[in-house]
Formats: C-alpha cells, structure tokens, sequence
C-alpha cells in the first residue's frame, strides 16, 4: 500500500513539473513554441536516464543543433524552393540526426527530433521565437543530462568515432534506411493532399517503423485500432458529454492517467485523444474534420511503413541471392 501511494504521490509530481514546465515554456517564448516545449521536454526526461551515445562535450553543440534544425527545416520547406531541394533538406535532416546518434538508436534516441519536425510541418507562424526555444531547450536538455549522469557517461563509447561507429551502422542500417525512406514517403504524401495536419502521417511512419517487419505488422495493428478507439473517446468525452468549463480538469485527469500507462496500444489511445485537443482546441481547427483527418492520415502512414518494409525485404533477399 505505501508503495502504491509512494507511486501515486510521485506521478502526480511529475505532473505538476510537466504542467509548470510547459506553462513557463509558453510565457516565456510565446504560444507558437508549444511544440517545441514538448519535445524540449521530451528530450529532457529521455536523455536524463538515457545517454545520446555521444561524447557530454559535444552534446552542447549537437543537442541544441538539433532542436534548431527540425525547427529550421520545416520553415524553409514552405518557401518557394524546387520539390527535390524540399526532399534534399528532409532526407538531409533525417540522416544527419540518425547518423549521429546511431549508437542509441534502438532505444529511439531519435524520437523527440523526428517527433518535433514532423509537427513542424506546415507551420508559418514566424520563426524568430520558435528558434530561440529550440536552442535554448537543446541547451537546457543537456544541462540537465549532465547533472544527472556525469559520471555514468564518461565511458560511454561516442559514436562519431570511428571504433564505434561502423559497427553501430551496420547493427543499424535497416532502421536508418527504412525510417529516412518512409519519413520522405510521408512528405510527399503530405504534399499531394495539402492538409493541415500533415505532420500525422510523419509522425505515425516515426512511430512504427522498425527493424523486424513483424513487429512492424503488430504495431500497425494496435496503432490502427486504438486510432478509432481513441476517435470515439474524444468524440464522447469532448463533443457530447462533458461540457467546455470542464474540459481543463478532464485533460488534468486524462493526463495523469496516461502516466500510469505502460502497453504501446493504451498509450495510442491516449495519444490519440491529446492529438485531437491539441488540433480542436488549441489550434481551433474543425472537430469533424480533424476525426477524419486523424484516422486517414495515420492509415496512410502504415501504408507507408508496410511498402518501404516490403520492399526493403524484397531488395535485401534480392541481394543476398546475387552475393551468395
């Protein structure tokens, strides 16, 4: 019993921060970094735990680079530049972060990069801001990574060099390949519709993509299912049942209890309805487009996963047969 309250207690704590966290990112660096906030702090509880896999010194330069360059990217490609420049610069983004951090790759290092440039998309809210968020969250993400584990990572082996990097690329190279393949995928999909929320389907091909193929297959069956289970729960709860004075406290309790969840099918569950309140609420954009969206959008993005995985496969038999 005191364990599970001990749980409790603690849960809520870090409720409370993320709420401060994100409150006090947004008053300092105006609404439009509300995304950077949360992959700022992403980073910030990942990287606490889990080392980049390269040396702390560099971490300075890399960590808030990065944050800079999934905000600077996305801005650039609204420009009237030609469309293989566009894939040239999202191809570019996607390689250099995962090159960098290739020792970590399986415990997705990668997540709060990808994560924040696919939400990126389409955004033309001025760059000023959201820039100086990002760098100042990159910095902030590394100050806290190392307070917390300065002397676990002095062994670390840094990928940038040469001893560890070229095996790190070979245990690796399938992700790397099929996750830049399907990122530029989802971009190109994205543009031929010209929705607002293209970022979805991105966001969708970074979180399933894997290795195996196989787990690939489960994950999209899980992402799919709780997708429209996630649909109805906000249909319920934010369209017909609980009125608008107390949609506040329900995201507080929704939150919380998201904290609390450990299976990836839940968890698509809740993230599905905190993605519909981020795009209805906070973005004011039209309920009943943004279900369809939502549900078609993630649908391609496992069209998406299932085609570059298919052929990856065919290709690497392919090879192996020519070189056997």
């Amino acid at each position: 019993m005191k364990k599970g309250w001990q749980l409790v207690s603690r849960k809520f704590g870090l409720l409370v921060f993320i709420l401060v966290f994100i409150g006090g990112f947004k008053g300092i660096f105006g609404p439009t970094s509300l995304y950077v906030g949360v992959f700022v702090l992403t980073g910030l509880l990942m990287f606490k735990e889990m080392p980049l896999g390269v040396s702390l010194k560099r971490q300075w330069l890399l960590v808030p680079a990065f944050y800079g360059l999934v905000t600077v990217v996305p801005y650039w490609l609204t420009l009237v530049f030609p469309e293989f420049v566009k894939l040239f610069l999202v191809a570019s983004t996607v390689l250099i972060i995962l090159l960098v951090l290739v020792r970590t790759l399986q415990y997705q290092s990668y997540i709060p990069f990808l994560m924040l440039f696919a939400l990126n998309q389409q955004d033309r809210t001025p760059i000023g801001p959201r820039l100086v968020a990002a760098l100042v969250g990159g910095l902030v993400v590394v100050l806290v990574a190392v307070l917390y584990r300065k002397e676990r990572a002095k062994n670390w082996p840094d990928s940038l060099e040469k001893a560890a990097f070229k095996p790190s690329l070979q245990q690796n190279q399938s992700l790397i390949i099929k996750l830049t393949a399907g990122i530029l995928c989802a971009y190109l999909v994205g543009q031929w519709l010209g929705a607002v929320k293209v970022g979805w389907i991105m966001l969708t091909v970074i979180s399933l993509t894997q290795p195996d193929l196989a787990l690939t297959r489960q994950k999209s069956g899980q992402r799919l299912t709780a997708t429209v289970i996630g649909l109805l729960v906000f249909t319920l709860l934010f369209l017909v049942l609980v009125p608008k004075t107390y949609f506040a406290t329900l995201l507080i309790g929704i939150s919380y209890a998201y904290m609390f969840v450990k299976t990836y099918f839940v968890k698509m569950i809740f993230n599905t309805v905190n993605a519909l309140n981020a795009a209805v609420f906070s973005l004011s954009l039209t309920p009943n487009v943004m279900l369809v969206e939502r549900l078609l959008f993630v649908l391609f993005g496992v069209v998406v996963v299932y085609l570059i995985g298919f052929a990856y496969r065919y290709f690497e038999r392919n090879l192996t047969h020519q070189t056997a």
